[in-house]
């Protein structure tokens, strides 16, 4: 999430001062790219999952996860943008952004039960997700339908294509964890985004460069010095 350093009113226009966030998106990375290696596939999904972890600690559901809005720095450092339809659960007042009827998100991103009418929970953004490391790891979406009936439909009516199918590189226990993600039902989704975190971690390891992307010279930036010892503390 970026920072918002102050926000009020100018000659009657409403301003806010925010972080300059540089960096590519998820989009463009897969557009340039295509299929990305497992280890930033996975530190990618990793660090989204340690955004949600913090929103949904404060009741706050994104339930509009995609590529165009993960941003990639050129430390490799993510942030998740666009909090913008952002539910916060119970709290009825503030907690429907969008008008009544409409449905929230991006049709091709949005969990099954976020599709027929129901409401988002923590457990709906694991979906999105999932489906932006199916993307991240085959360089396509979960299925081939065009526009948002067929693809919302979709999920109800079949399961996704296992990545190994298009990436027999993938550990069998990513590919599995993607799944779980993709499930229909939210009930066998991971149990939140701390555990997925958990369990992508271990698959976060050998970064080949990402030219264009990710600057060598940026990695020993204070950013990631601070996180290295960070690193050594959680260990004790």
């Amino acid at each position: 999430m970026s920072v918002v350093y102050d926000f009020g009113t100018d000659d009657g226009e409403l301003f806010l001062v925010m972080e300059y966030l540089a960096g590519h998106t998820a989009a463009d990375l897969i557009a340039e790219v295509g299929p990305v290696p497992v280890g930033w596939a996975a530190a990618i999904g990793a660090q989204v999952c340690a955004v949600l972890a913090a929103a949904h600690a404060m009741s706050l559901i994104h339930r509009d996860l995609k590529p165009s809005n993960i941003l990639i720095g050129p430390d490799g450092a993510v942030k998740v943008l666009d909090f913008g339809l952002a539910a916060a659960v119970g709290l009825d007042e503030f907690s429907q952004i969008t008008y009544s009827g409409q449905i929230p998100g991006t049709a091709s991103y949005l969990a099954p039960e976020v599709a027929a009418g129901l409401p988002a929970e923590p457990r709906s953004d694991l979906y999105a997700v999932g489906r932006l490391l199916h993307e991240l790891l085959t360089g396509s979406g979960v299925s081939a339908a065009s526009g948002p009936g067929p693809v919302i439909a979709r999920p109800r009516s079949q399961d996704p294509q296992p990545v190994l199918a298009a990436r027999p590189d993938v550990p069998a226990e990513f590919g599995a964890l993607i799944l779980e993600l993709l499930a229909g039902e939210p009930a066998n989704r991971p149990r939140d985004a701390a555990s997925a975190f958990a369990r992508l971690l271990p698959f976060a390891r050998s970064f080949p460069p990402l030219p264009g992307v990710v600057d060598p010279a940026a990695l020993g930036g204070p950013g990631n010095m601070y996180a290295a010892v960070q690193e050594r503390v959680s260990r004790g």
